[in-house]
């Protein structure tokens, strides 16, 4: 189950942050996740890696982990996980952000 869910427009260029602060010891803030891992994944609703594609690189600020998105295709339906460790252990956290990419969105209520 998603953290959020967030609707764009294909055009949409932001930054997206998920705060860690519920998850880790509270005298402890983020780190970089062991080597060869990533602290972001993003998945096409194909579920085709476009990480490269949309995310820049992650950025920490205590227990604050944000990833600038871009380069977004209309119709597609993103899923996002931003993973946060502990500075003082090894054990990992999850966010997951489920992204609408819509140039359009019809309907009425």
């Amino acid at each position: 189950m998603a953290d959020a869910i967030l609707y764009k427009h294909s055009s949409a260029e932001f930054d997206y942050s998920f705060d860690f602060v519920d998850d880790v010891a509270s005298s402890d803030t983020l780190k970089t996740v062991g080597t060869g891992d990533t602290e972001t994944l993003a998945v096409s609703s194909d579920g085709t890696d476009v990480a490269a594609t949309i995310l820049g690189t992650p950025t920490f600020s205590g227990t604050v982990l944000t990833v600038r998105i871009s380069s977004l295709t209309n119709g597609e339906d993103y899923t996002i996980t931003f993973i946060g460790e502990e500075t003082t252990g090894t054990e990992r956290f999850f966010k997951i952000l489920e992204l609408r990419v819509r140039d359009d969105i019809g309907g009425g209520f």
